[in-house]
């Protein structure tokens, strides 16, 4: 079982134990203490998911220097160049699985599940996180057009 489904596997386990041992504590019939398992794992389980996700993240940062660290992304004709102090990798715009921008992020998946996560308060104007992700998508696109 990988590391991240044993956080999933302990979260739900937790709240489970919670819910069920608010069940059992409430002397009444069985739609009552339906209710009060649901009252409680709503009550619980964000906070149980943000202690989970916490240490998720903890365990991620220190056994991966290069993830939770400044990253620095060059477009290039052929591709895209990410580099970070401990870790250097280059894609081609071929290899490039999608490239998308929301209000607050231009993402750039290397694949159908990860992705370079571009913060657009990164750059210094609106209008150079825009011509940022022109850029990438535009040479995405031609890429995609060569067979």
């Amino acid at each position: 079982m990988t590391h991240y489904r044993w956080h999933r596997l302990v979260f739900l386990v937790c709240l489970l134990a919670v819910g069920w041992s608010t069940v059992w504590s409430v002397e009444a019939s069985f739609p009552v203490r339906a209710i009060v398992f649901t009252c409680s794992v709503l009550t619980f389980g964000p906070a149980l998911l943000a202690f989970v996700a916490g240490f998720a993240l903890l365990s991620v940062s220190r056994r991966d220097r290069g993830v939770l660290t400044q990253h620095r992304i060059e477009l290039l004709e052929e591709g895209l160049i990410e580099e970070t102090p401990v870790n250097r990798s280059q894609s081609t715009w071929a290899g490039i699985y999608d490239v998308r921008s929301s209000r607050r992020y231009i993402l750039i998946f290397i694949s159908h599940n990860s992705a370079h996560v571009i913060p657009k308060r990164a750059f210094a104007a609106p209008s150079d996180a825009e011509t940022f992700y022109r850029l990438a998508r535009s040479r995405w696109d031609a890429a995609r057009e060569r067979p």
